[in-house]
């Protein structure tokens, strides 16, 4: 929808600004929901787009976007969606009275998405590479090559202060054979090799991917690879990536630790929840015995 008085209109964090004890009755729940409204403002262009020019795929960019890049959780996520759909219906039903997107919930099963096939990692490099984004085909090569979350690779070649203050940056090495990640999710630095594939893919991106990145396109471009490869596989998305990753490290024979080290988990119950099992690793297992 495209609004020629656009000027006129407030952005979502405006309106919920201006319009918080209405929309919230304690002011602890004020303060919880207006940073998420915060949060949602500074993604993309968000910061500047009338309240009355979402539509739901938006805002599951945004959703996305939290899930892959920071981890969040279905719970933490559905709390979003909350916020946003309070914001969103009370300003259709004051000032547009219209109908608000419509937000699916997410499940909370607590399970982790499972790892993409050696078949699926090709496919979706095919896909990415013969779209109309082929950056995405090389970005999701550094995530398959290197386990790292999306804007963790997004971001190799920014500073501190080129980045949201929640995000991770990446400083790559001198003798360009690693990048190290700062600000990382579990709060240590982690340093992460490049592979030759992912130091070729981060040089087709002059090793600076956020040139190219875009939120809008990155996730199109995954909704576009699930309709041909998994129409019906919820568990489609970026941050399987990562899991594939560590799944392909355990098939070869590391262990949990050293795979732990590598994608900055301070924890094994935690990388074991990424590994999962492959059916030709196992079949291979059981005929050496």
């Amino acid at each position: 929808m495209s609004h020629n008085n656009s000027s006129k209109i407030p952005t979502i964090l405006t309106f919920s600004q201006q319009n918080q004890r209405r929309l919230w009755d304690s002011k602890r729940h004020r303060i919880e929901s207006l940073k998420k409204i915060q949060r949602f403002s500074e993604f993309a262009d968000f910061d500047t787009r009338p309240i009355a020019d979402y539509s739901p795929s938006h805002i599951y960019d945004f959703l996305e976007y939290r899930e892959d890049c920071l981890g969040n959780s279905a719970g933490t996520l559905n709390r979003y969606i909350a916020s946003l759909n309070k914001v969103l219906k009370f300003y259709h039903d004051e000032v547009q009275q219209g109908i608000p997107p419509r937000l699916k919930w997410r499940k909370e099963t607590g399970s982790r998405p499972r790892s993409f096939s050696a078949k699926e990692q090709k496919d979706i490099t095919d896909i990415f590479f013969d779209g109309r984004h082929p950056w995405a085909g090389h970005i999701v090569t550094i995530l398959l090559k290197t386990g790292m979350r999306t804007m963790e690779a997004v971001n190799i070649g920014l500073t501190e202060e080129e980045v949201g203050e929640d995000e991770t940056y990446g400083v790559l090495s001198r003798d360009r054979t690693f990048v190290v990640l700062y600000r990382t999710k579990n709060g240590s630095e982690r340093k992460v090799p490049l592979s030759r594939e992912a130091y070729s893919s981060l040089d087709a991106l002059d090793f600076k991917p956020s040139t190219f990145f875009n939120h809008h396109d990155w996730y199109e471009d995954w909704r576009r690879a699930k309709r041909i490869i998994a129409p019906n596989d919820s568990t489609f998305v970026p941050h399987v990536c990562r899991h594939t990753a560590a799944t392909n490290l355990a098939s070869l024979g590391f262990n949990m630790k050293m795979i732990g080290l590598l994608l900055g988990h301070k924890s094994i119950v935690t990388t074991a929840k990424y590994v999962h099992e492959d059916a030709d690793t196992m079949k291979k297992m059981v005929n050496s015995l």
